[in-house]
């Protein structure tokens, strides 16, 4: 079982000494490094060994290989789930404002043609760059 684990291996920057941090990410905590990879792989094989026992000791649970992997996976196809339900809505809505939209120019044009009443040109100007818009004066058309 212990084989089957994924190893991390990266090298150290020279100002923290240089060398290679090896570690297994199904086994949290679980790290070791190393002058050379071989090196780290070694003491990070002897580290798994001890992590294990040590888990086993403490009638801790010892986690599957691959159980980082799947919990990142999962985590991702949620995400893109979240992300593909929040696309689905924001299209729903935009579909809403364009129905608004063409609604509002259509009784617009039904107001133009019927001669009803509408806002008079000079309230529009007055009111251009006004936060807060006067009544609007009707006039007839």
């Amino acid at each position: 079982m212990a084989d089957l684990y994924e190893m991390v291996i990266a090298p150290l920057p020279e100002e923290e000494g240089g060398g290679y941090l090896a570690f297994y990410p199904d086994l949290h905590g679980c790290a070791s490094d190393g002058e050379t990879i071989e090196e780290a792989v070694a003491n990070l094989v002897d580290a798994r060994d001890a992590w294990i026992e040590a888990q086993k000791a403490a009638k801790r649970p010892v986690p599957k290989a691959g159980s980082m992997r799947h919990r990142v996976e999962e985590e991702d196809a949620d995400l893109l789930k979240l992300i593909s339900d929040q696309s689905e809505l924001i299209e729903q809505q935009n579909e809403t404002v364009r129905s608004l939209i063409a609604r509002i120019e259509e009784l617009e044009a039904k107001t133009v043609r019927s001669g009803s009443y509408a806002i008079s040109d000079s309230w529009v100007r007055r009111s251009v760059g006004r936060q807060s818009l006067s009544k609007p004066r009707l006039v007839a058309g």
